[in-house]
């Protein structure tokens, strides 16, 4: 891509980590192009127009400004905020404070509740849990843990309209993409909570209407394919790694791990190969 062109991202509508990209990128007013890299989501480790030097991992976003390839939703913020200071994301540099908790506020999403809102999806779209007679446990904690998320993130909103203050910013393009994800799958705050209110207050900004609509229409493609890939034979794997494989081991779920080893239809991430058979 010539320097000149537009921000590229490669990305998924359906990726929490993704969306945050887009919102923020639509809060700042910066032109981009975005396409889903082929392969992506068919549980196969390599994508040919995915190359590694985009990201050893082969995940997104990732994002290709002229010769420079960021990978990394976080990092990709930051080099946003530094490169397109205008409109600010971060809360001004005057106040450390208030920026640090901005991204305490990001990295709880990023990991815990990203890994909730990941193991669910693992029980009722891919069937896990279901062969093994844990599949309803892990729902059952899935609500619960969802519910101390919440409960923490309405104490950082407090009574304030966002969670970066007095205007949208960094820690609400963190927190949107994975509570939204929670109303969609009915674990949502509660209705006139200000959690709720939060919700269908950026809502209807620009920036994070269009990105809900790119992500309901993304899990209106996915609910309409049929069969499920994991468990067909095919050779396909989902990746298991980091805060994943914790929710899923303390939510009990220890013997989906084991029976997907066993079945090879998961995997670990770069670098190395996956465990020998």
């Amino acid at each position: 891509m010539a320097p000149e062109s537009k921000l590229f991202l490669h990305d998924h509508p359906i990726s929490s980590y993704a969306q945050k990209v887009r919102i923020a990128l639509r809060w700042k007013h910066i032109a981009f192009e975005h396409a889903i890299p082929r392969g992506m989501g068919s549980g196969q480790q390599e994508m040919k127009d995915f190359p590694t030097s985009l990201h050893p991992r082969q995940e997104v976003p990732a994002l290709i400004d002229g010769d420079t390839r960021i990978f990394d939703s976080t990092i990709i913020l930051e080099y946003l905020e530094d490169k397109f200071p205008e409109p600010a994301l971060l809360p001004p540099r005057s106040d450390p404070a208030a920026r640090a908790r901005a991204r305490m506020i990001e990295d709880l999403c990023d990991t815990h509740y990203e890994a909730i809102n990941w193991g669910y999806a693992e029980v009722t779209r891919y069937e896990r849990g279901v062969a093994e007679g844990v599949a309803e446990k892990l729902k059952t904690q899935a609500g619960i843990h969802t519910r101390d998320i919440l409960a923490w993130l309405e104490a950082q909103l407090g009574a304030g309209p966002f969670f970066n203050g007095a205007t949208f910013g960094w820690a609400d393009c963190a927190v949107a993409p994975f509570l939204n994800r929670s109303v969609a799958i009915g674990l949502g705050p509660a209705e006139g909570s200000p959690l709720q209110q939060w919700h269908a207050r950026i809502s209807e900004l620009p920036c994070v209407r269009e990105t809900f609509a790119e992500y309901e229409a993304g899990t209106k493609a996915l609910a309409a394919m049929v069969g499920n890939p994991f468990q067909s034979g095919s050779g396909a794997k989902r990746e298991y790694r980091d805060h994943r494989v914790e929710w899923i081991l303390k939510a009990g779920g220890i013997s989906i791990i084991e029976s997907g080893l066993r079945d090879r239809n998961i995997r670990f991430s770069w670098p190395g190969p996956d465990p020998p058979e």
